[in-house]
């Protein structure tokens, strides 16, 4: 499990970080216009929270909880903050899922070759 949201994590951390990069040029042209709060505002969110997000896919396997924490919080946050139209929902579903898969996986641990650990 730990794998699936490592791999489902890394790919949608990077689609969001091409959205963001929508965001961030939404957010200068709203400075442009004279919103200089709110363009600052989405320049930090469209490409702090892919970032928070991709950073939750790399601590997966060492930190699994803490992973699905930032992805689910990054999702979150992206939702909050950029909208809540179809292509933030196609890109932050795969995210909750990883963060899910994350934070549900436990200990689980790769490499033992007997069920008690003693390999």
């Amino acid at each position: 499990m730990k794998l699936g949201a490592l791999i489902l994590g890394i790919l949608a951390g990077l689609g969001l970080l091409l959205y963001g990069s929508f965001g961030f040029a939404l957010g200068d042209l709203a400075t442009a216009m004279g919103e200089r709060e709110t363009g600052t505002l989405l320049k930090v969110v469209g490409i702090g929270l892919p970032i928070v997000a991709l950073l939750g896919a790399g601590l997966v396997m060492k930190n699994a909880k803490l992973g699905g924490l930032l992805m689910i919080a990054s999702g979150i946050g992206v939702l909050l903050f950029l909208g809540t139209h179809g292509f933030s929902w196609y890109l932050t579903v795969p995210l909750f899922i990883a963060g899910g898969l994350a934070f549900f996986a436990g200990k689980e641990q790769y490499g033992q070759t007997s069920p008690h650990g003693r390999g």
